[in-house]
């Protein structure tokens, strides 16, 4: 028997809250998990029903919604140093494993893996996300701890509910907690012990794979960052030559690679070292409509100051 029920008021965003109950008149182990497993083809067909899209998930007192649904990056379309996209690549294909899988279980240690993304706003952080959950066919299930409704409760019972083939992202994890542990400037009720046991609490055996990204690796306490909490530490920094050749070229069909090679140098004449990824990508959307030639020559990425501290920037999921 299958039930619905609508319960709550209505919502501007969500529509009325519903349950579907499942239930069946007998109990046995058989039964339950027939139910189970109708209940994860239900859902199989569902993320299949959606091919070129991934799901965005954020958490409420409600649980998990479903938010929109955006279209899948492709990974290629995310211009890194080969050695960073390859390690997140590697890692998350042999984590989600069929023999990983058995190897986490048999020695009973909690199947997931945490990454750590850091380095300045801007470098491919949330691009990367998305990505590799566009690449493996996942959702991302996005947490802001800084919601002043989310309480330590509510942070556990997210990870022991994330939605079935989903990544879960938390973003800027330095803005709301200091070197020694210390709340940062604003009202939000997630402890820092809060945190670290919502993600030593997750034990699905699905598999999951979670990412911490910040601005500022040395504010983060060690314990948030050691070994068996985070897995994988990758830095994102700023555009090395190979990006910008990269990225020209992606974005520049005909463009060989001595043209490739005079537009990185001109940058660094022209932009300084210190040039994100959301800024190059930028100059190539002002210069959409002009010649290779101009996108060579016209340059005005600015110059990033040695001590300047690192601005805010917004997801990219928002």
């Amino acid at each position: 028997m299958l039930t619905r029920q609508g319960f709550g008021a209505p919502s501007a965003k969500f529509g009325v809250y519903t349950t579907l109950a499942l239930s069946h008149p007998e109990r046995s182990a058989e039964i339950t998990e027939a139910m189970r497993k109708l209940c994860s083809a239900a859902l199989i067909e569902y993320e299949a029903s959606r091919p070129g899209k991934i799901a965005l998930y954020s958490y409420s007192k409600y649980g998990w919604q479903r938010e929109r649904l955006l279209l899948k990056r492709p990974i290629e379309s995310v211009i890194l140093p080969h050695i960073a996209k390859d390690q997140v690549l590697s890692d998350v294909r042999k984590f989600l494993d069929a023999e990983s899988r058995a190897w986490y279980l048999e020695h009973g240690i909690p199947y997931k893996r945490t990454f750590l993304l850091y380095g300045p706003p801007g470098c491919g952080k949330s691009s990367l996300i998305r990505a590799v959950a566009s690449h493996f066919d996942c959702s991302v299930c996005m947490t802001s701890l800084a919601n002043r409704e989310l309480e330590d409760a509510d942070l556990r019972m997210a990870m022991c509910s994330v939605p079935q083939k989903a990544v879960v992202a938390f973003e800027d994890v330095d803005a709301l907690f200091g070197h020694h542990r210390e709340r940062s400037e604003g009202s939000h009720n997630v402890t820092f012990s809060g945190l670290l046991n919502a993600l030593d609490g997750v034990a699905d055996p699905r598999g999951t794979v979670i990412f911490l990204t910040t601005n500022y690796k040395n504010r983060l306490d060690p314990a948030l960052v050691r070994a068996g909490r985070c897995d994988v530490q990758v830095e994102l920094t700023y555009a090395v030559d190979e990006q910008l050749k990269q990225s020209f070229k992606r974005f520049y069909k005909a463009a060989t690679d001595s043209d490739a090679e005079l537009f990185a140098a001109n940058v660094r004449q022209k932009g300084g070292a210190k040039v994100t990824m959301s800024q190059l990508q930028e100059h190539f959307v002002q210069h959409r409509a002009n010649p290779m030639e101009k996108a060579i020559t016209d340059i005005h990425l600015g110059q990033v100051s040695e001590t300047r501290e690192y601005e805010g920037a917004s997801s990219f999921y928002s």
